[in-house]
C-alpha cells in the first residue's frame, strides 16, 4: 500500500474538497 501526505487539500470557490484537483495531482502515479 502506498499513502500520500499532502500539506493542503485543494478546494473549490465554495470551500468542498476538489476531487477533480486530486485526480489531476495524482493521474501519474501508478496503482499495483
Amino acid at each position: 500500500d502506498r499513502v500520500e501526505f499532502i500539506d493542503e487539500v485543494p478546494k473549490t470557490s465554495v470551500g468542498k474538497f476538489s476531487k477533480k484537483a486530486l485526480r489531476d495531482r495524482f493521474a501519474d502515479v501508478e496503482v499495483d
